[in-house]
């Protein structure tokens, strides 16, 4: 489940995100909570909570929660870097997951002001920054048609690769959860999304394909999605569904 409130800007003023994975043995909840924060015309900062609870048959269940708070910067009329600081802190996990995180993401831009590369780096408890993956991003009219993500830590290696395809009805909403705190264009509808994966723990290929049906204003009213998965570590299949249902409230 997903909510988005805007503000009377009409920009996002909210996101909430909540998950439920039935594996085998175990279920897992997921819930992503973000504030986000305005200046005069560009986002200004973000605070973002974040919680994951493992139920396991016959155990006690394990949580793990992390706040983040981001910082925007911006030159030029373009938000050009952002700082995300935050802790993490966990209840049943042995041993225990407590800690600090900094993040810190570098921007580019092409000529269109559409966003042509994201970078991010990490620290660990006040560690040095170290790279952690660069995102390049390519377009189609007024749609994000593709992204390339290529891990840069030498400890988590490989790339993920997505195409977006569209139909000519109008969107729901932009795509918020591609780079923290800002959105990419979406004017249409999405029809299928597939990602590739290189390298990593699950190397493989998942395709979303959506059916919809729409409303007068050609907008979204609900969805069903077929997900296909092809991997070569099927561990991963655990974790995926095979079909998801989604429905757009105005």
């Amino acid at each position: 489940m997903v909510t988005i409130s805007y503000n009377s800007q009409h920009a996002i003023a909210q996101t909430f995100q909540l998950e439920i994975i039935h594996a085998p043995g175990k279920i897992i909840i997921d819930s992503i909570t973000t504030l986000y924060t305005y200046g005069v015309s560009l986002i200004s900062s973000a605070e973002q909570t974040l919680s994951t609870q493992t139920i396991v048959s016959g155990l006690a269940p394990n949580s793990l929660y992390e706040q983040l708070n981001t910082t925007f910067n911006a030159n030029g009329g373009e938000v050009t870097t952002l700082v995300q600081n935050g802790t993490i802190s966990s209840t049943g996990i042995n041993p225990p997951e407590n800690g600090t995180v900094q993040f810190e993401g570098v921007l580019t831009y092409n000529t269109n002001s559409s966003v042509s590369s994201f970078t991010d780096s990490s620290s660990i408890n006040g560690s040095a920054l170290n790279p952690v993956f660069t995102q390049t991003f390519t377009y189609s009219g007024n749609n994000l048609s593709g992204y390339i993500l290529t891990n840069t830590d030498p400890l988590a290696p490989g790339s993920t690769s997505a195409a977006y395809s569209y139909n000519s009805h109008l969107s729901a909403a932009p795509l918020y959860n591609v780079i923290p705190g800002l959105t990419l264009p979406s004017g249409n509808d999405i029809s299928e999304l597939k990602l590739v994966q290189s390298g990593g723990l699950y190397p493989g290929q998942t395709i979303y394909s959506y059916t919809s049906t729409y409303n007068s204003l050609n907008q979204p009213t609900e969805s069903s999605v077929v997900v296909s998965t092809t991997v070569t570590n099927p561990a991963y299949l655990l974790l995926t569904p095979t079909t998801e249902s989604i429905q757009y409230y105005y």
